[in-house]
C-alpha cells in the first residue's frame, strides 16, 4: 500500500501546478485502477468520492469541436450544467469560483476533477461532437 508521502498533498503545491502533476501521475493509467484510487483519495479525500460518482451516473459529457477543442459538461441537475476546461484547469460553478479563484481555500471542485479524470484516462462517457459556431456557443453560455 502505498503512503500519502508518496504523493505531492494539495496544500503543498500551488493551483497552477497541479495539473501538471496531475498528468504527470495520470500519465500511461489505462484504466481507474486501485493505485489511481488511492492517489484520487489520498490527495482529495473531500471531492474524490463526488467526481466518481459524476462519472459513475453518466453526469459528465465530453463535448468536442470540429477543429478538437474539448469542454466537459457536467449535469448537476435536470436544470443547471456547469462547463469545465481541464487543460486551463477552469470549472464555471459557483464553489470553483468562491472557495478556488477568490478564497484560495480549495485547489478544485468535484466538477473539476471528474473532467480531468475523463480527460486522461480512457473511460466511457458521452461524447458530443459539435460544429465550431455552436462549440463557441456552448462556452458563451457558461
Amino acid at each position: 500500500m502505498m503512503d500519502k508521502n508518496d504523493y505531492p498533498f494539495k496544500t503543498e503545491v500551488s493551483p497552477s501546478d497541479i495539473y501538471q502533476i496531475i498528468i504527470e501521475f495520470f500519465k500511461n493509467k489505462k484504466e481507474l485502477s486501485d493505485d489511481v484510487l488511492e492517489w484520487l483519495y489520498c490527495n482529495y479525500a473531500d471531492i474524490a468520492l463526488d467526481a466518481l460518482n459524476i462519472i459513475d451516473k453518466f453526469k459528465i459529457q465530453k463535448i468536442i469541436s470540429n477543429s478538437n477543442q474539448i469542454l466537459y459538461r457536467v449535469n448537476i441537475n435536470k436544470f443547471e450544467k456547469v462547463i469545465c476546461l481541464p487543460e486551463v484547469y477552469y470549472c464555471s460553478c459557483d464553489k470553483y469560483i468562491t472557495e478556488v479563484i477568490v478564497f484560495q481555500k480549495e485547489n478544485m471542485c468535484a466538477h473539476l476533477l471528474s473532467s480531468i479524470i475523463a480527460h486522461n484516462i480512457p473511460i466511457n462517457i458521452d461524447e458530443i461532437k459539435l460544429s465550431n459556431e455552436d462549440f463557441a456557443k456552448v462556452l458563451m453560455s457558461m
